[in-house]
């Protein structure tokens, strides 16, 4: 990942356009002028048109750009109209470019595409669950492009000996308290095969209109004997499988004495595994609990409850060892797309859709445009800078033989790229044993 003020120096110093400076002397009060002793190296004139940006965090125009209307060689000073807002101090960083950096930020934007798919990032979606009926499948629309792999869950072990959660599987009521939720046990029925994901039975919550609750498991109810004060200083993690059809009303919670941390909240898209960590405070003598959160809201909600965990771990294992469709191209023109996986995947196991994507945009905004980010590495950086010069070159009229140098770069990077594609992670993953810890 890198920033868009590392793109853009970078990106400079590609072309050969790249050159950073701190003020020497305080410019005019106006902020109509720069002062720069090291500039003197240029002659008269030589700087006028240049693209100067300030790159100070510590001054109120940063990131404010002005075009050079005058230099003088004797002073390092260059001038500007109308200028800066504040006067440029002696110290201030700035930044010199031979193009506007506004058409660098764009052509990095643009070159986003013409480097796909070798620059790319990776796209996961664990939203959709087997049927146990169909080998068809609408792709989410976070996979807009192919190719797709897709993989089926094994079920995580429900009652390993770090499980400290009683009652895990949510086939009965004991060991929790519901507030606020009414709690039941749902069986399952021919008719609705999604409810329970994976055993005969489950815990229904239901939370009437304007009605907040919590479904909670105390460290009175919890295995291995474990107390408040044994967890002190540990991480732990609760992970549980919820059923909702309600976007952000369901979340988890992990509660010691100083407080509580809180998971991100459900998605409304089914069956979800939720999931928190928490460093149990170092002072921990009476409270420990996981609990399931739900806010108020206008309308009545239900939800379901089948697995959870609650272990002294940074996360809790989740494998998809299955690989049910590898590199399969589908059209994503508007219209919901369709897979064919190659089985009937398992009922209740949920699939996970591995695709890529454009790297995200920086933005048109120059103020954000330095820290929002893209999903490169100083490797992959390098295609997209020669994607983006060519972007830049072509814009301002230039062609190969007017900077045989800087394309020569571009060429070669090229060149590289495409020699080195199959050992530089174009290919998508396809692993038939994928895990998470």
């Amino acid at each position: 990942m890198r920033s868009g003020q590392e793109l853009l120096r970078d990106f400079s110093d590609f072309i050969g356009d790249y050159h950073v400076g701190t003020a020497t002397t305080n410019g005019a009060a106006s902020g109509t002028t720069i002062v720069d002793t090291a500039l003197r190296a240029h002659g008269d004139d030589t700087l006028i048109d240049r693209w100067f940006r300030i790159s100070d965090p510590d001054s109120a125009d940063v990131w404010e750009v002005q075009r050079a209307t005058d230099f003088t060689e004797s002073s390092g000073t260059v001038d500007f109209a109308p200028g800066y807002g504040n006067v440029v101090s002696s110290g201030i960083e700035y930044e010199m470019h031979r193009h506007n950096p506004a058409r660098k930020f764009a052509a990095l934007n643009g070159a986003r595409v013409l480097s796909y798919p070798q620059v790319s990032k990776v796209i996961r979606d664990e939203t959709v669950t087997g049927d146990g009926w169909n080998t068809k499948l609408l792709v989410p629309a976070i996979i807009s492009k192919g190719p797709v792999n897709v993989y089926e869950e094994s079920p995580t072990n429900p009652n390993p000996s770090y499980n400290l959660l009683n009652s895990q599987e949510n086939k009965v009521l004991t060991n929790w308290t519901a507030s606020g939720f009414s709690a039941s046990i749902y069986s399952r029925t021919t008719w609705f095969p999604m409810v329970p994901k994976y055993d005969n039975e489950a815990t229904k919550l239901t939370l009437a209109a304007s009605t907040g609750g919590t479904y909670t498991q105390t460290v009175a109810n919890m295995r291995n004997s474990v107390t408040a004060s044994q967890v002190a200083g540990w991480t732990f993690t609760y992970a549980q499988w919820v059923y909702c059809d309600v976007p952000s009303r369901i979340r988890l919670e992990i509660v010691d004495n100083a407080g509580q941390t809180t998971s991100a909240s459900h998605s409304g898209l089914g069956w979800q595994r939720l999931e928190v960590s928490r460093v149990i405070s170092p002072t921990n003598s009476t409270t420990f609990s996981a609990r399931v959160v739900g806010d108020s809201g206008a309308a009545a909600l239900v939800i379901y409850l089948n697995r959870g965990w609650l272990a002294a771990l940074p996360r809790i294992p989740q494998v998809w060892p299955k690989m049910l469709l590898k590199d399969n191209i589908f059209r994503a023109d508007g219209s919901p797309a369709e897979l064919t996986l190659n089985r009937i995947p398992q009922r209740g196991y949920q699939l996970r859709m591995v695709g890529r994507d454009y790297v995200s945009s920086l933005g048109r905004d120059a103020d954000l445009q330095p820290s929002n980010s893209m999903e490169v590495s100083l490797g992959t950086q390098e295609l997209l800078f020669a994607k983006a010069a060519r972007l830049l070159f072509a814009e301002i009229g230039m062609v190969e033989g007017d900077m045989e140098g800087e394309f020569g770069k571009i060429r070669e990077v090229e060149d590289r790229w495409a020699q080195m594609a199959p050992d530089a992670g174009v290919e998508l993953p396809d692993s038939q044993w994928m895990e998470i810890f």
